[in-house]
């Protein structure tokens, strides 16, 4: 079942955010070549967009979503995260960095 324009997703907990519960996110583009755009809808002038990859989204209109059913190249794929490296260290936090104009 290909996301499309309109539905309603919300996403696996090792994806999601503390609060993401309480909102609503919407597909405001169909699915394309394992990702999709979709929407917080948070009641302000301009709402946040982000594109997605399919494998986070667990339910499509409250449906769970088949994953192994939507075609997709291997290369669409993308490994859970992880909080050890493959040696069994624990990885370090990666900072973000924010660059404001000059």
């Amino acid at each position: 079942m290909p996301i499309k324009q309109g539905d309603l997703v919300t996403f696996k907990p090792e994806w999601s955010d503390p609060g993401d519960e309480t909102v609503t996110f919407r597909a405001i583009e169909d699915e394309d070549g394992g990702r999709v755009k979709v929407l917080a809808e948070l009641g302000l002038p301009l709402n946040p967009t982000q594109v997605v990859r399919v494998e986070w989204i667990a339910t499509v209109n409250g449906q769970p979503l088949d994953v192994d059913n939507n075609p997709r190249s291997e290369s669409d794929t993308v490994a859970r995260p992880n909080s050890r490296s493959q040696s069994g260290q624990p990885l370090k936090k990666r900072r973000r960095c924010i660059v404001s104009p000059g």
